[in-house]
This record gives structure tokens, sequence and C-alpha cells, in this order.
């Protein structure tokens, strides 16, 4: 009997494993099920957005075009064009979200002069600077000349990084270097905003997350948008970092190999 117990009990503990483990794996899937329904939700809510928001967007184009001697119709349809493509750009971070999240972003590399890449970014970044009473440095050391990676990511990142020291630097400078190491270019944007805590910095690169509440009261966004610069330079085989101060501004930093392969993640 005794024998015949521990046999019992050993099966039952067989049983016990291995119902404990089919709960795991249909958990997992369930989760890995949800996450996909999500992202598939999120593509598909961004798409739809879209393409209204390009005729609004293309609208309020058109009455600045046409109307500029109208001050009070130019102010009204400015406004609408800022709100337009502010939302544009959390569409964009949706969709891109989406994309990172199903494993479906898909990197198409080409070579590329990193000096007119910088020289555009400054340009895109004329009406922002004004706005805010920021200057603009650019700085290209010597050796730096052409990089074989996905053009349209590359500036989107960077596009990002001088996008967040406007927002958060007023009547200062804004600098942006890149320097060769090796085999692999370093992006540095720096600024002389409000700056952050080390608690602060060990968060901003999570999805949702800005570096306080404060500051997403104040300065909008969705906070997703470092965290899609963070997992697109994961993704381009290279690594972002940032260093800052409250009060002294901050340091982003991206480096990224010269030659970045053709990839899907």
């Amino acid at each position: 009997l005794p024998d015949l117990e521990t046999t019992v009990n050993k099966v039952l503990g067989v049983v016990s494993r291995l119902k404990a483990a089919r709960q795991a794996d249909l958990s997992k899937a369930q989760a890995e099920a949800a996450s996909a329904a999500k992202s598939q939700f999120l593509a598909d809510i961004s798409h739809e957005l879209r393409t209204p928001l390009h005729a609004i967007i293309m609208y309020s184009e058109l009455i600045l075009e046409e109307h500029r001697n109208d001050t009070d119709l130019q102010r009204d349809a400015s406004q609408i064009r800022i709100a337009g493509r502010h939302l544009m750009t959390l569409i964009n971070d949706l969709l891109d979200y989406s994309k990172l999240e199903a494993g479906r972003l898909v990197l198409k590399p080409e070579v590329f002069s990193v000096a007119k890449l910088v020289s555009e970014l400054a340009g895109l970044m004329k009406t922002a600077l004004a706005g805010r009473g920021n200057l603009l440095q650019v700085a290209v050391g010597d050796g730096v000349t052409d990089m074989n990676a996905d053009l349209t990511r590359v500036r989107q990142c960077l596009l990002n990084l001088l996008s967040n020291a406007c927002k958060f630097t007023e009547k200062g400078l804004i600098t942006v270097q890149v320097v060769i190491e090796g085999e692999a270019l370093v992006f540095s944007v720096t600024d002389t905003g409000i700056g952050m805590t080390r608690e602060q910095c060990g968060r901003i690169f999570a999805r949702w997350e800005q570096a306080d509440h404060t500051t997403a009261k104040s300065y909008g966004g969705s906070g997703l948008g470092l965290a899609i610069t963070s997992q697109l330079v994961e993704l381009m085989g290279g690594r972002m970092g940032v260093e800052s101060s409250p009060g002294q501004g901050s340091v982003f930093t991206i480096r990224l190999p010269v030659e970045v392969p053709e990839k899907v993640g």
C-alpha cells in the first residue's frame, strides 16, 4: 500500500504539472492573439484617420495660399494646419507602434549623403525653431560622407530628437553633431532646455511615458516618439542614449552602423 500511495502521488504530480504547462501555453497563445488583435486595430484605425486628416490639412494650406491678405482667415487656417499636422504625427506614431509590435516594420537601405540629410533637417526645423526663439548649429565631422541605411527611418529618428529639443527649449541653442567612430556614425542632438533628472532619463524610452505628468500637460505629445525612435535605432543595429541635468539641457545620442542591412522587425 505505501508503494501504491507513492505511485499515485507521483502520477498526480505529473498530471498537475502537465495541466500547469498546458494552461501556460494557452495563456501565452491568448496573450499573443490579443497583442496581434491590438496591433491590427491600431493599424486599421490609423489608416482610417489619415485620409480625412490629409484632406483637412490640404484644405487649410489652400486657404493660406489663396487668402493671403485676410489676416483673420490666415490665423484660423494656420491654427487648423498646426493642429492637423500635430494629430497626423500622433497617428503616424500609432501606425509605427503597431508595425513594431507586430514585427512588420521593414527597413529599406539606400546610400545617401549624411551632410545633405542634416542640412535638410535644419531646413525642416526652421519654422519650429523660429516659433520658440531657438538657434540651430550643425557640425558634420571630417570623414563623414555617405551611409547605407533606411533614409526615411534615420530622418524620422533625428527629426524626432530635434522636435523634442525644440519643444523643451525656449530662446536657447540646439546643436546637431555627426562624427564617425570606426564603422559607426554617432549623431548627437544637444539642447539648452529644461533638462531632466536621472529618474526621468530612465523612463523616457518606455512607451506612453514622458518625463512626468507635468511635462505631459505642459508640452503635450503621446509619449510614443522616443520609444519608437529607440526601437527603430535598435532595429537598425544601433543604440541610443541620453544625458541630462535639470535646468542644464539634454544630450541625446544615436549610434548607427554605416552599413545597415535590410531587415524586418
